[in-house]
């Protein structure tokens, strides 16, 4: 899902941006500054760093024990997860970009006055419950936060649709990991375990991961759409026939092992390199006008995993039975 987080809120943000009166350049700049802001929860991810380090020379290779346990990820999908400082966060970017945009002196004073208070209350809160692991994971989080709305006003993303995208990437990345092996604690410190139990698309474990991949196709079937409805440019027109070459994929089925959340890499590396191979390597080379640009290669490229994951699931659905 941390693609899937960000064609999310691409989507979301660039529609906001459209229906306020943006378009054209300023709807996908929009779109890309929420895609930004939506991978910046998971950088508690860093704290399997700490868990290397803890594991000790005794245990070289800690993944297992020490990184993806529910009881060994101590602050993952928590402090950055909660939607309580996902709205202090996103009031925090809104700010500092208003500061950015406006940079008289008076203004200036205020805004860091601002951003600073906000910033030192999460930091605050984050030794408060999760002591020196809380403050350096709270100091990532809001130091990813900043860097993205600097890029965005560089960008020239207006400072009320920063605030706006900060806000739907951060607070609708919590959602997507419910599906996802430990749901984030919504209300986190307030309420310390998960707010809601994780949620399954099927009750057999390769459908529930094929399933959860069809979301993550829709989604970016969802940014590509947008994305030629702003350039004007009839999304089927850049999709090459070669692309349902990608059905042959159902094949896989009778040779891989049987893919689940807990080990999809076969499944997902396949499908994608289906895609590359079929889908957006020969579009690259290809000389016609039709292809010029990235969407060809892209568009192609989707469609070609589209129909690789969907042989795939009725195969499996198939061959199961």
């Amino acid at each position: 899902m941390y693609i899937g987080h960000s064609l999310l809120a691409f989507t979301l943000a660039g529609l906001a941006a459209w229906g306020n009166g943006a378009r054209d350049r300023t709807v996908l700049l929009a779109g890309a500054a929420a895609a930004g802001f939506a991978l910046i929860p998971d950088v508690d991810s860093a704290y399997t760093i700490w868990a290397v380090l803890r594991a000790g020379p005794s245990n070289v290779f800690p993944t297992t024990e020490y990184v993806w346990t529910a009881e060994g990820w101590f602050v993952h999908r928590s402090l950055t997860h909660s939607l309580l400082i996902g709205v202090v966060t996103a009031v925090l970017s809104l700010v500092a970009a208003l500061g950015i945009r406006r940079p008289r002196q008076r203004h200036r004073a205020g805004t860091i006055a601002i951003v600073a208070g906000l910033g030192g209350g999460l930091v605050v809160i984050g030794f408060l419950t999760d002591g020196v692991l809380g403050v350096a994971t709270m100091g990532l989080y809001l130091g990813a936060a900043i860097v993205v709305t600097l890029l965005a006003v560089r960008a020239g993303v207006p400072a009320r649709l920063i605030g706006w995208a900060a806000a739907i990437g951060i607070l609708t990345h919590p959602f997507g990991d419910v599906f996802m092996g430990r749901p984030p604690a919504f209300f986190y410190p307030i309420l310390t375990r998960p707010s809601v139990e994780k949620v399954a698309v099927a009750t057999d474990p390769t459908v529930n991961l094929v399933g959860l991949f069809i979301i993550e196709i829709f989604l970016a079937w969802s940014v590509l759409w947008l994305v030629t409805r702003v350039t004007e440019e009839p999304l089927r027109d850049h999709i090459a026939w070669r692309a349902t070459i990608g059905i042959v994929f159902a094949t896989a089925v009778m040779f891989i092992r049987p893919p689940t959340l807990a080990v999809a890499y076969h499944f997902t590396l396949g499908t994608l390199a289906t895609g590359a191979v079929l889908g957006v390597a020969p579009t690259l080379v290809d000389r016609t006008p039709s292809s010029n640009g990235f969407l060809t290669p892209l568009t192609t490229g989707l469609a070609t995993v589209t129909l690789a994951v969907a042989g795939y699931l009725l195969a499996y659905l198939v061959y199961a039975a």
